[in-house]
């Protein structure tokens, strides 16, 4: 992170630390940070450095996280499953698309699109959804970074959110638009 001393008091406040908790975490004093943004005093290299760090570790700890965004109820189906059934629950749940799980595992992927796909290649509605499924959704943690789930949704409909070896939830691009809103 590069720090400009004039940046100092804006990243401070935005981040919520006071001269003091800045200068605690950086291992400087509280005077040198208000020296600094007061402008009085031309910091050395190092402790620039040292707080520029500080503020960086701060903010990635205060980025926003694929849990604070996720659906938590995870509405899936089975393999066995039929079209209709996918189709069914859909419609009560009001998705467009849903991880096919089996034993506790995810094995797929049902959509809208697929199951439109599937009828139009002539598939009835008590086809099973093992025939049709596309491959099982990505898997992210639930303390991963919002940003690496926006840029996977970009290739994939929905992400499954794990927490300690289980699942906890699901990632759609409406949930991060939600989360924007």
């Amino acid at each position: 992170m590069h720090l400009e001393p004039e940046e100092l008091k804006t990243i401070r406040k935005q981040l919520n630390l006071t001269q003091s908790g800045l200068a605690k975490l950086a291992g400087v004093s509280q005077s040198l940070i208000a020296k600094i943004e007061a402008k009085s005093i031309d910091p050395t290299y190092s402790k620039v450095k040292k707080i520029a760090s500080a503020l960086a570790t701060q903010q990635s700890k205060g980025a926003r996280k694929i849990g604070s965004v996720m659906t938590r109820k995870v509405i899936y189906v089975s393999p066995s499953d039929t079209i209709k059934t996918a189709i069914d629950r859909m419609k009560k749940d009001k998705i467009s698309q849903m991880p096919v799980i089996k034993n506790g595992m995810s094995v797929g992927l049902i959509s809208e699109a697929i199951i439109l796909d599937a009828i139009t290649r002539g598939k009835t509605p008590d086809c099973e959804l093992r025939g049709i499924m596309h491959d099982a959704p990505p898997i992210v943690s639930f303390d991963a970074p919002l940003e690496l789930a926006t840029g996977m949704l970009k290739y994939c409909p929905l992400l499954l959110v794990v927490k300690d070896g289980q699942f906890v939830g699901v990632v759609t691009r409406t949930d991060i638009l939600k989360g924007y809103g």
